[in-house]
């Protein structure tokens, strides 16, 4: 049998000179988009390894930054403006945003280049960040003075201070040495004779984002998942005209968005071809379902800590965050696994039926975010995990819409309940803040809070164990 030499072994022929069908697929994909695998190698060499795993780790190291206080902020603002039943619909607003915004940025470096959109994104961060380091805000918000709780931000907490102010800076410093770094990869890869951008008028370069199925996508969520969050917020609840309204307003954006996609848009956010591949579209139900069970029982878990349990905002930071730790060390041993063991089926089977969260998350998102980037071609890597991003951040606002509708469908009439004959005045207090002077212990009125609070977070839990049986179920 003749053999092969190294010189003659095309990228989907094993050691043996076999045949892997199904990466001579996803080559053939590949050269038909037009990628030079020869120049992808030269590519790696210009990157390096290790130049990418420093970036990336900068890069989530500047957004854990802003992100120590996500449970903090919107709690308290909430409680200060008397509006934490608002807080599902918020949490909602902002995921259904940063869902919607993932399939077009991935598609951005390849039409204006990495350098110059990561450049734009830091711009627009830096705008973002001139609002927190005004001093005095921060010194008056005493929750911006909270330990990073997350596990990447404990081994940091003594190097760094704790007001945003210090948090502010040290994000534009590391931004900016991140932007000098790819300013030099990327004259680097000019020398290497590769284009790192393509020409594009304004016309083609919003119709290559699929500009007009991003706005049709986030209006119909916004218009269906809002009312449900919204109404029982409104004296009239349920019976609010509007309510039924929205909700019929976004079904009808969504079918339009089906339609949009198919005929009409030259660049879908989702291509139809995707949805052909099995193993794509059961990742992106099951990190929706995952992302569903977890946001459905952390968005009210911060406020249940406080008023129930009495935390501190240290503390309670630190047990919102406890889930985020457990999802980080579990990735890195699935991701180990799945590296030596080049199979990941089984540790997806064993993710989901855990049904601790934490760890039944950090193998199920971690296994489906690379089920999301082996199953597709190099020339379409960036818009699957895009969407497999998408989806996750769809499932967030679903979990966040639940336990919104959840909260200010039930809280009112549980506390009603514990005592009967509570006050509105009361109820009303406990519904939307938790900073007021808090409620003595051994009294009725603080028995009516605990265990209304206790009903609250058994009904989301029993939402999230729904979706994860239904994950069970799909594998």
């Amino acid at each position: 049998m003749a053999t092969t030499t190294p010189e003659q072994k095309t990228s989907y022929q094993d050691e043996d000179g076999m045949v892997d069908q199904k990466q001579r697929k996803l080559s053939l994909a590949d050269s038909a988009a037009g990628i030079d695998e020869e120049l992808m190698a030269v590519r790696g060499q210009a990157w390096g390894k290790n130049g990418l795993i420093y970036s990336i780790g900068l890069m989530w190291t500047i957004f854990e930054f802003d992100n120590a206080t996500m449970y903090n902020d919107p709690n308290f603002t909430t409680s200060e403006f008397r509006q934490v039943s608002l807080l599902g619909a918020l949490s909602t607003a902002g995921t259904i945003v940063s869902a919607v915004l993932k399939p077009p940025v991935a598609k951005v470096p390849d039409i204006i280049g990495r350098t110059e959109t990561y450049c734009f994104a830091v711009a627009f961060y830096i705008i973002y960040c001139v609002g927190q380091a005004d001093p005095e805000p921060a010194y008056r918000c005493e929750y911006h003075n909270v330990k990073m709780a997350r596990l990447g931000k404990w081994t940091c907490q003594s190097a760094f201070h704790d007001h945003s102010v210090d948090r502010g800076i040290h994000r534009r410093l590391s931004a900016a040495d991140r932007m000098m770094e790819m300013g030099y990869r990327h004259q680097r890869m000019k020398q290497f004779g590769h284009s790192t951008k393509a020409q594009a008028t304004y016309r083609s370069f919003f119709s290559k984002i699929d500009i007009g199925g991003m706005l049709l996508l986030v209006a119909g969520f916004a218009s269906l998942l809002l009312p449900l969050a919204l109404a029982g917020t409104t004296p009239s609840h349920w019976d609010a005209a509007w309510v039924p309204a929205l909700i019929a307003v976004g079904g009808i954006l969504l079918i339009a968005l089906v339609g949009y996609e198919w005929k009409i848009a030259s660049s879908p956010l989702v291509p139809p071809h995707f949805f052909k591949n099995i193993s794509l579209v059961l990742a992106w139900i099951m990190g929706l379902m995952d992302a569903f069970a977890f946001s459905s029982t952390h968005t009210y878990m911060y406020t249940w800590a406080v008023v129930v349990h009495d935390f501190s905002v240290r503390d309670a930071s630190f047990l919102t965050f406890t889930a985020g730790c457990m999802q980080v060390l579990t990735r890195l041993i699935v991701g180990a696994l799945m590296y030596k063991t080049r199979h990941y089926k089984w540790l997806l089977i064993v993710g989901v039926g855990v049904c601790i969260f934490g760890f039944g998350s950090g193998i199920v998102l971690g296994t489906f975010l690379v089920v999301a980037q082996i199953v597709v071609p190099r020339s379409e890597l960036s818009q699957s995990t895009a969407l497999e991003l998408l989806f996750i951040y769809m499932g967030n606002a679903l979990g966040s819409t639940a336990a919104g509708a959840i909260y200010t469908n039930s809280f009112a009439s549980r506390l009603r309940n514990h005592p009967p004959g509570s006050s509105d005045e009361l109820v009303n207090t406990i519904l939307n803040t938790f900073t007021e002077e808090p409620i003595a212990n051994d009294t009725s009125e603080r028995t009516a809070i605990n265990v209304a609070y206790s009903d609250v977070m058994r009904y989301m839990t029993y939402t999230a164990l729904g979706a994860r049986i239904f994950g069970v179920i799909l594998v």
